[in-house]
Parts: structure tokens; sequence; C-alpha cells
């Protein structure tokens, strides 16, 4: 069966809650690999992370908040197979699933640069970065490690263009405009009672949500 040219972005998170620093890198790298094959970019709301406390919004809220920030963006699309099934959200058991509903379509997993760094911890890592390609985009203060890991230097490629060779096992490393914004940082603020502060970190529309659930009022949590 032949593979499909084109690129498929994976982007997961907790998305608790999504805000603008999940998008506007995310809109660099596609803007930038499209040429490359990326067409669109799919979110992936984690239902149980296994690095992380668990979120404090529900997983149906944080798939509501995410589906409302990309409502507007055709490059952008949101998957709930993560909150469909039980357990804890492993990144290789998602591929999987993914690749089996549709064989054909090559992925790119999407991930800061910090991600990355720790990716010997991830569940069955190198299965996954043998059958994936990723993206790690650079977070304000993250540099390239010297030297970089053995399996990240064997897999090391400058460019787009050479994601589009291969089914996967690729890492393209890209330099993406700071965002100084976390989920953490939004949670702390609105429990302090602080929107007006909040208010530029959100888009219009996961601001009304979070206002009509009030939500993140009394709770910080982790992430």
């Amino acid at each position: 069966m032949p593979v499909d040219d084109s690129l498929c972005g994976l982007f997961g998170g907790t998305f608790d809650p999504i805000h603008r620093g999940h998008l506007a890198p995310l809109r660099e790298v596609q803007a930038r690999l499209q040429v490359a094959g990326l067409a669109r970019i799919i979110y992936l709301p984690a239902a149980r992370p296994p690095h992380r406390r668990q979120p404090v919004a529900s997983a149906p809220q944080r798939l509501a908040m995410t589906r409302i920030a990309v409502a507007d963006e055709p490059q952008f699309a949101v998957d709930d197979i993560e909150l469909s099934r039980p357990g804890d959200s492993y990144t290789v058991a998602t591929l999987a699933a993914l690749r089996q509903q549709n064989p054909r379509r090559r992925y790119a997993l999407i991930v800061g640069l910090d991600a990355l760094l720790a990716l010997e911890t991830w569940h069955r890592w190198q299965n996954l970065q043998r059958s994936v390609h990723i993206i790690a985009m650079a977070r304000p203060g993250w540099r390239l490690p010297k030297p970089l890991p053995s399996w990240w230097q064997a897999a090391r490629v400058e460019s787009g263009a050479e994601l589009r060779r291969t089914v996967g096992g690729k890492i393209l490393f890209m330099e993406t405009t700071p965002q100084p914004i976390s989920a953490t940082l939004v949670r702390a603020r609105l429990a302090a009672g602080e929107a007006e502060a909040v208010l530029p970190m959100l888009p219009s529309g996961v601001w009304d949500y979070i206002c009509a659930h009030n939500l993140y009022r009394n709770e910080t949590g982790d992430g």
C-alpha cells in the first residue's frame, strides 16, 4: 500500500487550559513546513498524562476548550482519541491507533525541546522514535545540548524536505517565536483574580468558556 505524500502533525497536551502559546508556534511550524507536505496539525488532549499531576478541568471541558480555540483555523483539527481510551495517555499507543485508522498517512510528532530531551523516559520511546518523525520546537531559554544524544544525532535532519523521504524516524529542530505563556501561569492568575492579565493569553472563546464554567478559581494544578 503506497504511503500518503502528505504529513500530518500531532500535538498532544493536557490543554488545561489551551492558550495562545499552544497556537502561535504551531502556526509557524505549519506555515514553514507546508512545502514539505505538512497540511494539518491535530491537537490531542490527553486523558491521563503519565508524567504529571492530573488536570484541573475535566476531560470534556478541556476537549471543548481545545475545539473552541482551533475552530477558525482550518490547518488545525482536534481528535479525542486519547480521551476515549481508558488508562494513561501513552503516545506510542495513540500513534498505533491512528495508524490503524489510516495506514497510509505519515505522522510527525510536534513537541517542545524540553519534552524531546526527556524522550528516553517515555513509554516504549525507542519504538516511538523509529516509527514517527519528531519536530522539536525551541522554547525560551533552551538550546540544543552538546553533544546530542546518539539516538538524536543519528536521526537529525536539517530541513523539512528530508521528512518526505521516509515514513518516520527523523528529528527536525525548529526555532519558533518565544511565547512566555503557560497553563500554570494562566491558572495561577485566574486563581488570584487577575482576569485582566489573563485575557491576552487566551483565545476569546476559551475565556468565555472558562467564565461560563467558573474554572480555575481555586486550584492551580500542575503543567
